[in-house]
């Protein structure tokens, strides 16, 4: 087996494997994000004569460590920059371990739930 395999798992600086990537950017896995969990749904919608799916895909995941409001806001930006491009691959997967390529997304929201942002001791 050649360890130079380019399609081997990538690992992040904590030897964690990262699974989900949009254009080639790993998402999560790390120190400030956890890796999103990803579900897959299917809508059928006629398109004229004909029916077409429509692959919807949701990422959930969470922000962690923020010392401060400014902080928290500046990991949202930095993960909007992540999505900020349509028509990208999503994969879910790493290397040999790769499940599924939804091919050219679009992003259509990216939603951060209301919160009190209350700092603990």
């Amino acid at each position: 087996m050649d360890c130079s395999d380019k399609r081997a798992a990538q690992v992040n600086p904590e030897g964690r494997t990262l699974l989900v990537s949009y254009d080639g950017q790993y998402i999560g896995g790390n120190s400030w994000l956890t890796t999103p969990f990803v579900t897959k749904e299917d809508e059928y919608v006629q398109a004229g004569e004909r029916w077409i799916i429509k692959e919807i895909w949701t990422l959930n995941g969470k922000i962690l460590d923020c010392e401060s409001y400014g902080a928290l806001l500046e990991k949202e930006t930095i993960l909007r920059d992540y999505f900020a491009s349509d028509y990208k691959n999503l994969v879910v997967g790493s290397g040999l371990n790769e499940m599924e390529t939804l091919y050219y997304a679009q992003v259509v929201s990216i939603d951060f739930p209301s919160s009190q942002y209350l700092a603990t001791p």
